[in-house]
């Protein structure tokens, strides 16, 4: 009898303050058949995090996790691409958006079920980068 299945989910993402920058649609293609879900250390269910991930306003979100800013938790926050130009280059960055603010905070082991099933899958998310 197998404990569980790990796989490694790889979403495209963006190193930012800290965290990944991670499209919605990477994220809950990397969550729909996963039990539950490792990033950094931290472990959660995943069935509840990704009907979180869909109800964020922004199409991007940045996840952190294990980290100083984080305090040992996972938190999803909603972050939002801004565009300009300078000097006649087209620049790009991220800002959170100022009046739809929505972020989570989640604690190691949250939304994971009290009897793992024999064939329970554990997405590992390490994410590749983007540049």
């Amino acid at each position: 009898m197998r404990k569980s299945l790990k796989r490694i989910g790889r979403p495209w993402a963006r190193r930012h303050k800290g965290g990944w920058i991670i499209t919605k649609g990477d994220l809950s293609d990397v969550l729909k058949n996963a039990d539950a879900v490792e990033m950094g250390g931290i472990t959660v269910g995943a069935k509840n995090l990704l009907q979180l991930v869909k109800l964020l306003p922004s199409e991007d979100c940045l996840v952190r996790s294990n980290g100083v800013r984080s305090n040992g938790r996972m938190e999803v926050e909603t972050i939002e691409m801004v565009r300009g130009e300078k000097d006649g280059h087209a620049i790009m960055n991220y800002r959170k958006p100022p009046h739809n603010f929505t972020a989570f905070r989640l604690h190691d082991g949250a939304w994971l079920p009290k009897v793992r099933k024999p064939e329970s899958v554990v997405v590992v998310i390490r994410p590749r980068k983007f540049t």
